[in-house]
């Protein structure tokens, strides 16, 4: 390694409306979503989310709890499978292209 040189070859970071959708990745990944605060992390795209929340919970995917969203079991199996596609999928084509140049300006994905 070079001096001066990270050692992380690739960052992504998150600002504005990708922050809340990270955000909500994540609450998924909790298997528990906050209603309560949703315009505050998403902002504009929080109407959107509703709907989609809405439609997830009349799939049998998820269930009210007070002021949460709790995936079912059914729900979490699906996300977990989704999950599975989407984020190694970018990780498989991450790695792939860092194999073939260690440290890569970019990756498009």
């Amino acid at each position: 390694m070079q001096t001066g040189r990270t050692a992380i070859a690739l960052r992504m970071p998150f600002a504005g409306e990708m922050a809340g959708w990270w955000w909500l990745y994540w609450r998924f990944y909790d298997t528990r979503i906050p209603l309560d605060n949703l315009d505050a992390v998403l902002g504009l795209d929080a109407p959107n989310t509703r709907w989609w929340l809405r439609a997830v919970e009349q799939a049998g995917l998820a269930v009210r709890n007070g002021g949460f969203l709790d995936l079912t079991e059914p729900g979490a199996f699906w996300l977990h499978l989704a999950q599975n596609h989407f984020a190694l999928n970018y990780v498989n084509t991450l790695w792939t292209q860092a194999r073939l140049e260690p440290w890569p300006q970019a990756v498009s994905i």
